[in-house]
């Protein structure tokens, strides 16, 4: 765990996000600092009555993917209610036209559609879980690591605070951001095995797939988590740890035989080690944590 009151000095956020029209949820503690140049958009739903986040993006543009994603679980978005919206893919109604990824971009191309937002973080709502499928939330990922590893990181995490779980919540509320690296790419890879789409995946020398969409090479989690029970206020309630897991297909697993929970912590690394690999300022926004 990387934030602990006991581990070291304050640190002043010199470098947080200033919320500009149409930004209502920039300012949260999930939200790493905006990029200038991409495109920042939120997704709201509906539940409980009121309006919340369901989660927002940065949208690179030139490169047509997603630099992170950003959302948090709490007692009305951490719950289970629907299942996973089959075939719901959709094109990102918020993004500028002219920066709109459709399937085409994700077929035979020998790559998984691979949510970064998992569908199964996004199931308090049948809306929330829909916009999930939007391609802006998509990443071209092989299909064993899509589903028999990665996936296990999602889970892990989703597990921390879900209610309705066999494990029992651990925090009350957790902040999450994922990617994948856009700096950082899988180039001149030639596949042995086809992906779920019986094509074999391949990249060129820049690191994309035959339809243009780049392959990031590592894929990362940040949590940020508030522990249950204790006063919000308490800097020491606060906990944050990060995922770095290589992009490959090699790693021999699939969703019949996924990844155990317990070999996932070799991946753990500090927030500060994720920065330093990503270039993200990750939870700038909570001014009161500490930095070990």
């Amino acid at each position: 765990m990387e934030y602990n009151a006991a581990q070291g000095i304050e640190i002043e956020n010199k470098n947080a996000n200033i919320p500009a029209e149409g930004q209502v949820y920039v300012s949260g503690y999930e939200m790493p600092h905006l990029t200038t140049g991409n495109t920042y958009v939120e997704h709201v739903v509906s539940a409980d009555g009121k309006k919340v986040l369901n989660y927002a993006i940065e949208w690179n543009g030139k490169m047509n993917h997603s630099r992170w994603v950003a959302y948090s679980y709490d007692a009305i978005t951490g719950v289970k209610n629907v299942n996973r919206s089959d075939d719901a893919w959709a094109v990102d109604p918020l993004l500028p036209v002219e920066m709109q990824v459709d399937n085409s971009w994700h077929t035979n191309d020998g790559f998984d559609r691979g949510h970064l937002c998992a569908s199964d973080d996004r199931v308090f709502s049948s809306e929330a879980n829909k916009q999930t499928f939007y391609f802006s939330n998509l990443s071209p990922q092989f299909n064993s690591f899509n589903g028999g590893y990665w996936v296990t990181f999602e889970q892990l995490v989703n597990s921390w605070v879900r209610k309705d779980n066999a494990f029992g919540s651990v925090y009350d509320k957790i902040y999450v951001a994922k990617g994948g690296t856009l700096d950082k790419l899988l180039v001149n890879y030639k596949g042995t095995s086809p992906g779920g789409d019986g094509v074999l995946p391949a990249t060129d020398k820049d690191g994309f797939t035959s339809k243009g969409l780049p392959v990031p090479q590592y894929y990362f989690i940040a949590v940020l988590a508030h522990r249950a029970n204790q006063p919000a206020d308490v800097v020491s309630a606060y906990q944050a740890i990060g995922f770095w897991v290589e992009h490959r297909d090699d790693y021999g697993y699939t969703f019949d035989h996924q990844l155990k929970r317990e070999d996932a912590k070799a991946k753990a690394v500090s927030i500060d080690e994720l920065e330093s690999q990503t270039g993200i300022d990750f939870f700038l926004q909570s001014a009161r944590l500490y930095r070990g």
